[in-house]
Formats: C-alpha cells, structure tokens, sequence
C-alpha cells in the first residue's frame, strides 16, 4: 500500500500504520481529528500528507496549533490522551 485517503470519513479510530513505512507514500487524513501526541508522530514520516490545518484535539499544549508548525519531536515528547490512535 502506497496510498490510503481516509479522509471525510470521521474516524473514531485507526491502527498505526507506521508498520507501512517506508512503503506508505501518501495518507490522507482530511476532516479527521486526532490526539497529537507520540502516537501520532510517525505521521511527520509520511511524505505526502493530507490533513486539516488544525487536526489536534489533544494534548492541550497542540491544540490551536497549526499542523505545519508542530514538529515530530514536540510530537514524541506528548503523552496521549485521546483514543484515536491505538495500542503500540
């Protein structure tokens, strides 16, 4: 797989993909909230990625932050508190 677009789909959950890198080229997440956090930082390895300018609704120190400004390090240094990432 190359290609996933999830997008508009108003997820509630979704595996870790990152098992899919390098393989995984393109993910689209658009319309789709997350918890930014260390789950969510292989997401900075994808290279094309489609998400909302905004898709943080936790940890509170991302939120209102844009997507572009967040680095992959902030990303890992965040503990979880949402469910929308699971398990690993």
């Amino acid at each position: 797989v190359n290609t996933l677009l999830l997008g508009n789909n108003h997820l509630v959950s979704f595996p870790d993909l990152s098992q899919l890198l390098p393989t995984l080229k393109t993910l689209g997440l658009v319309s789709n909230i997350f918890p930014c956090c260390w789950k969510s930082a292989w997401l900075k390895d994808i290279a094309v990625l489609f998400v909302d300018d905004f898709p943080c609704h936790s940890s509170s120190t991302l939120v209102g932050i844009a997507w572009s400004h967040i680095t992959k390090f902030q990303l890992e240094s965040t503990n979880c508190t949402g469910e929308f990432l699971s398990n690993t």
